[in-house]
């Protein structure tokens, strides 16, 4: 009946490296409304902001992120970040995540563009391209520091884009070292740059100048919150006081305050909100606002999920049009799932796999299927 290496419903727990193919937009409609608000006054005044999302495990958290991305992808650009569970290099952790979604293509353009502002595309006589790149350098660093202290992370970005934009010869390495490859002190030389992306306020300095670059808004999705705050071995003594260093709450904290355009959603367990809370800078905590929640799902909703995925596993198999929506299970036998599950989707989708794999691995023929479902549930 089906083949023994996998069932419909092999893939039931969301990632955000894996696309969701199904959506049910009734149970975060409401988060939806708010999100789409927040990306319309972003537009309006590139003032960040930032949501809190709260749910139980499996209500669908991590799926929140596919549906958003298709919804309002010509608004915004959806990165997905988990939270991480090393005390070092939080920002460089959602840097990463920034470049690889933005892409490699699409980073080049922004250098480009940035670039361009700083007058790397300015001609001699109108006619030929200006080659000088030390004279571009300094005139961006003029351009950027005006009226400011000299900020030696931002000149080492500046080099880096300039000579990624003008210098053929030293581009390649000049692009390893904006997307946080390691460099050699032999390599940051020749870049004359001081220090590897890694060190944080360098990687924060790039990471702005790119989002200023962008015109569409950056979400950056920020799930499974509570994770650093369950693992002991994140906690240090910090003159008396047990604190996790640079935790990931104070580098959002630092880019709501410091960058402009950009939305940020806290996806956090609903039993460990107020663990997480007290992580929270008072200053972020009054920009959060109320939390946002997701309505429980209905069975008909459920029942939806379960033809939507059948569906989709017989056309991609190229199986003849079948006229029962429930084959091989019948409608009742959902409706006990959906009970057994507690209306929570992916506990759901567990028993659904559970049986799919019996009916595939123990072989039932169509006659022993509703009757041996009933036991296995």
């Amino acid at each position: 009946m089906f083949p023994k290496e996998e069932t419909p419903f092999d893939k039931f727990v969301s990632r955000g490296d894996l696309p969701e193919d199904f959506d049910i937009p009734g149970p975060h409609a409401e988060i939806d409304a708010v999100v789409e608000e927040a990306l319309t006054d972003l537009y309006e005044t590139r003032v960040s902001k930032i949501i809190s999302v709260l749910g139980e495990n499996g209500i669908g958290k991590s799926h929140l992120f596919w549906a958003l991305r298709k919804k309002f992808y010509a608004q915004a650009n959806f990165v997905y970040v988990p939270a991480p569970i090393t005390k070092k290099g939080t920002l460089f952790h959602i840097y990463t995540r920034f470049m690889d979604d933005l892409g490699e293509d699409r980073v080049r353009e922004l250098l480009a563009k940035i670039a361009s502002n700083w007058g790397s595309r300015y001609k001699i006589y109108g006619v030929f391209r200006t080659t000088d790149v030390q004279s571009v350098i300094r005139r961006a660093i003029k351009l950027e520091t005006t009226g400011k202290t000299v900020d030696r992370t931002l000149e080492d970005c500046i080099k880096a884009i300039i000579i990624f934009d003008l210098d053929p010869e030293n581009r390649g390495l000049a692009e390893r070292w904006i997307f946080g490859e390691p460099m050699d002190f032999a390599e940051l030389q020749i870049l004359g740059v001081e220090r590897n992306m890694k060190e944080e306020d360098t990687v924060f300095a790039m990471m702005k100048l790119l989002m200023e670059a962008m015109e569409e808004s950056l979400v950056l999705f920020l799930d499974e919150l509570e994770k650093p705050f369950q693992t002991p071995g994140l906690s240090l003594e910090v003159e008396g006081i047990e604190k996790h260093p640079r935790n990931i709450l104070e580098v959002i904290y630092k880019l709501i305050n410091e960058t402009s355009n950009m939305l940020a959603i806290l996806s956090t367990n609903s039993n460990d909100w107020e663990r997480v809370r007290e992580h929270i800078p008072p200053q972020l905590m009054e920009k959060v606002g109320p939390n946002l929640t997701f309505r429980p799902f209905t069975l008909e909703e459920f029942k939806t999920l379960f033809t939507d995925i059948l569906s989709k596993y017989w056309r991609d198999r190229e199986i003849g049009i079948i006229q029962d929506p429930w084959y091989p299970l019948d409608e009742r036998i959902i409706e006990e799932i959906f009970q057994k599950g507690k209306s929570n989707p992916r506990e759901c989708l567990r028993i659904l796999k559970k049986l799919f794999s019996a009916i595939a691995f123990e072989e039932w023929d169509e006659e022993q299927v509703i009757e041996k479902a009933n036991e296995e549930i």
